[in-house]
């Protein structure tokens, strides 16, 4: 059996959908509903858009401290082997043979290396709108840099607590080790360097790839 109230209320929902007035507020409700949802469809668009334009310019900027810091390493790496081998043969050579010698070190002559649009990057985050992959990456090459760095700093802090020591041999051991360090970090540096180096320029060549595609949409 039909409650009469429910006829009667399923009745005035009818005739108000059916009346023209009805008809109007239905379809404003569905115009406002469907602006919300295009407003909030343009605005996830918009962050989008502005994510991967702050992507793109980390990178680049990244990149370009990188192929810096590449060029910083490649222009000492060879001389600190060559520091190494003259140390070490002076070393080797009986107290004759070292008047014969230069004297194995004139300085340590570090690779200088920047930091800062990393940490830029890390500290406004936009690291997180960058490839997962792709950051690991890059981090790991940071790591290096400053396992390099902390070398030339030690080295450096010995430097000044011999600094006047007469004992030849105890006063050029420290600098054997470093550019002992320096001959097995450096070329893994450069390594690492060459390859994250191609990654973000591949990343960078895909992402203005996909730029050029939606531009070129209608």
């Amino acid at each position: 059996m039909t409650d009469p109230s429910t006829e009667q209320h399923s009745n005035a929902s009818e005739a108000t959908r059916s009346s023209p007035r009805g008809r109007r507020l239905l379809i404003e409700v569905l115009l406002v509903a469907l602006g919300v949802a295009l407003g909030l469809g343009a605005e996830t668009w918009r962050q989008a858009r502005e994510h991967r334009q702050l992507a793109t310019e980390t990178l680049r900027r990244v990149r370009a401290e990188l192929v810096d810091n590449r060029a910083a390493v490649d222009a000492v790496d060879d001389r600190h082997v060559q520091d190494l081998n003259a140390i070490q043969q002076y070393f080797k050579a009986d107290a004759a043979k070292r008047q014969t010698l230069a004297f194995p070190f004139s300085g340590t002559h570090p690779a200088f290396l920047q930091y800062a649009a990393w940490d830029v990057a890390v500290a406004t985050q936009s690291i997180q709108y960058l490839n997962r992959d792709l950051v690991t990456s890059i981090a790991r090459v940071y790591a290096i840099q400053r396992q390099l760095d902390g070398a030339t700093r030690d080295i450096t802090q010995v430097m000044y607590a011999k600094a006047g020591d007469s004992d030849v041999r105890r006063s050029l051991a420290p600098f054997a080790v470093y550019f002992g360090d320096c001959t097995v970090i450096e070329p893994r540096l450069k390594r690492e360097l060459d390859a994250v180096i191609v990654q973000i320029e591949r990343d960078l060549g895909s992402t203005a790839t996909d730029q050029g595609q939606r531009s070129a949409r209608p």
